[in-house]
This record gives structure tokens, C-alpha cells and sequence, in this order.
């Protein structure tokens, strides 16, 4: 497996129709098996989290939309593979109609702001830092094994990177209207759903990429095969998501959110049992059905966590960081993985498979992260309240 920059970006064409597919096709899901993503999300969290109060109702809510999002995430996976047939391009395409119908949609069932009401002035300074300190990251985590990791090209780049980020928090703390407020940033509620999300989310970011490549690049299947592998992936996870309200009501959505996240370690670790030949029902559907099960009992839960105790006028606040940190951890945590990856794959060219062992560590290792961050900053506050 060649796994480098130039699959990420679609640089050989074998490495972007894979990309293309695992990637460009859950476009139309918004890029997740929940259908959460980009600039939308936040937005649409906060309008389920304003219209519902916190509860069971807004559970159902959000497993409802969730449940939606995973609709998005099995089309756009089917219309993706069936593009790439053709080719792999298309499916940059393919979100431009689904957005134009999104916005008409919006347009007349949206509510609208109201009229009169201030426009907060734009924080460019904070946008402009924060996204230079986190593409400066990303870059030198993909380029640090072609050029070396303790090389000056690369300690440069991360120099760089944690400088953005030093002057983002300045410009952060001394602004009138700040992006994102730091006080609301380190809030222990908001730090613990954050990272969970983070490693959540690059872990399967990541899972999918190494995933389709192992369907195309070692079992040969084509573009819509590997689509079709992913489907009981959303079909479980949409057949549990309305139930995801519940589940968190009775059993605590902390609770909910572990188990989950336990679930999904465990389907990442069941992709070691690969080989040249696995068997589609017997080693690939395990997995896919267990992460979806998993996806199910996590997602709805963090989207409740994150919101839970914020003021209204705080909630668009509350859903856009949790969808940054989401965005962030599938940038960060694929690149890592990707860096690892090629190193094992320039050490060991003569085992097909070797590559794909210390990528799914990592992922693991991701997950497994996330959860101890969550249960130790939540087990820290509680001892602070007793």
C-alpha cells in the first residue's frame, strides 16, 4: 500500500479514485455517518437545542437528526461509488446540487432572524490565526516522513504552528468579541465533549481511508463495492440513533457516551484481523456493524453533552465548537495516522499488509484517548463539586 500526501490530495489516480470514495461520497452525509459537518452544523445543533428543552424530547431530537444524517451518509456513499465508475472527479460534483436544495429549503422552512436585531462584528484577526496554526499542523504532520521528523523544514513548520496558536489565544483574550471566548473554551463541560469528539471523529476519518484502501488496493474490489461495504455501517447506526434519547436518559448520558466509545475501539481492533483474503461477512460486516451500534450511542449523547447547561444565546457557540473540534480531529488525527503509516510502508515494502497494523493502532490508540480525557476531566470536576 503507497499511502502519502499525493492520496490524500488525489495525486495518483488509484490513490484518488480511493480517496474519492471514502471521502468525496459521504459528502452528501456532510461527511460523517451522522451527517454532521462543516459550517452547517453548529447551526442546525442549535436550532434542534433552542426549540427543544433539555430532556427526553431534545434526545429524540438529536437521535432523529442523527438518524437523517446517517440517510445522507448511505446515498452519498452509493452515488459516490457509482461516480467513481466514471470517475473520480465527479464526486466534488456531486454536493453542489444537494447544497443549492438545501438552501432553497432553508430559505422557506428556516425561521428568520429577527428583524432589527445587531450583526456581531467578524473576530478576522482570531479566524485568520486559528486556521493558519491548525493547516500549518496538518502540513507538517503529512510531510514530516518524507523530510524527517526532527529535520529543520519540519521542526519549523510545527514551530510555526504553535506560534499561530500562542498568538490566536492573545488575540483571543485581549478581543471585545472574540471568536470563541476563552472562558467558554476551557469550561470542563465544553473540554471533555470537545476531545472526545476530536478523537472520535479522526478515528473514523481515518478507519475510512485505510478501510477503502485495503478494499481496493488489497482485495481489488471497485469504487462501488468498497461503497456498498460501508452501508451496514449507516444502516445501523439510523436504525439506533431515534433510540439514542432514551438510551442516554436511562442510563446517563456519560454513561452512554463511554459505552459508546468502547463499542467503537472495539470495531477499530477487529480490522487487525485483515488479511490478503478476509471474507467480506466474517471479518469487514463485524466491523462496520459494530462501529455503526457505536456511532449510534456516541454521537447524540456528545451533541446533548455539549449543549447540556448553556444559555440560549450561547448554544450556536456550543454546537460550532463541538463541530470545529470534530473537523480538527479528522484533519489532525488522519494525517497522523497517514505519517505513521508511510514510514512502516518505506521500512517494510514486502508484507502488503504490514502498513495497515501500526495505522489501526493508532486509531485504536485515538479512541481509547478520547475516553480517558472525557472520564478524567468529568471524574476531576465531580471531585471538585463533592
Amino acid at each position: 500500500m503507497r499511502v502519502g500526501p499525493g492520496d490524500l490530495g488525489g495525486g495518483q489516480e488509484q490513490g484518488g479514485a480511493d480517496h474519492g470514495v471514502a471521502f468525496g461520497g459521504e459528502s452528501v452525509g456532510q461527511g460523517s455517518p451522522d451527517g454532521v459537518g462543516g459550517v452547517g452544523g453548529g447551526r442546525a445543533l442549535s436550532l434542534i437545542t433552542t426549540n427543544w428543552p433539555e430532556g427526553p424530547r431534545r434526545g429524540r431530537a438529536l437521535g432523529w437528526y442523527a438518524t437523517a444524517g446517517a440517510c445522507g451518509f448511505i446515498g452519498g456513499l452509493v452515488l459516490g461509488g457509482v461516480l467513481t465508475e466514471v470517475s473520480w472527479r465527479l464526486v466534488f460534483a456531486l454536493p453542489v446540487p444537494i447544497a443549492v436544495a438545501a438552501l432553497l429549503a432553508g430559505l422557506r422552512l428556516l425561521p428568520a432572524d429577527r428583524r432589527g436585531s445587531a450583526r456581531e462584528k467578524l473576530d478576522i484577526p482570531g479566524a485568520l490565526t486559528a486556521t493558519g496554526a491548525l493547516m500549518l499542523l496538518v502540513y507538517a504532520l503529512t510531510q514530516a516522513p518524507a523530510y524527517g521528523w526532527l529535520s529543520a523544514r519540519t521542526l519549523v513548520l510545527f514551530a510555526a504552528a504553535a506560534c499561530l496558536l500562542a498568538l490566536f489565544l492573545r488575540v483571543e483574550s485581549r478581543s471585545r468579541k472574540p471568536l470563541v471566548p476563552l472562558s467558554f473554551l476551557t469550561r470542563r463541560a465544553t473540554a471533555r465533549t470537545n476531545l472526545t469528539i476530536f478523537a472520535m471523529w479522526g478515528a473514523y476519518t481515518s478507519f475510512a481511508f485505510l478501510a477503502t484502501l485495503y478494499l481496493q488496493n488489497v482485495l481489488g474490489w471497485t469504487p462501488l463495492q468498497t461503497a456498498g461495504a460501508f452501508v451496514p455501517l449507516g444502516l445501523a447506526n439510523g436504525a439506533l440513533a431515534p433510540f439514542a434519547g432514551r438510551i442516554a436518559a436511562r442510563f446517563g448520558v456519560h454513561r452512554t457516551i463511554a459505552a459508546g466509545m468502547l463499542l467503537l475501539a472495539l470495531s477499530y481492533a477487529l480490522f487487525f484481523r485483515i488479511d490478503p483474503g478476509s471474507p467480506f461477512l466474517t471479518v469487514i460486516l463485524p466491523v462496520m456493524v459494530v462501529n455503526g451500534i457505536g456511532t449510534a450511542a456516541t454521537f447524540p449523547a456528545l451533541n446533548m453533552s455539549a449543549v447540556a447547561g448553556v444559555p440560549d444565546r450561547d448554544q450556536g457557540l456550543a454546537g460550532a465548537l463541538l463541530n470545529t473540534f470534530m473537523q480538527i480531529g479528522g484533519a489532525v488525527v488522519l494525517a497522523l495516522v497517514t505519517a505513521v503509516v508511510e514510514a512502516e510502508q518505506q521500512a517494510d515494502r514486502s508484507d502488503p499488509l504490514a502498513d495497515y497494523t501500526p495505522g489501526t493502532a493508532v486509531i485504536v490508540a485515538a479512541v481509547l484517548a478520547g475516553l480517558g480525557a472525557a472520564v478524567l476531566i468529568r471524574h476531576r470536576t465531580d471531585s471538585r463539586n463533592h
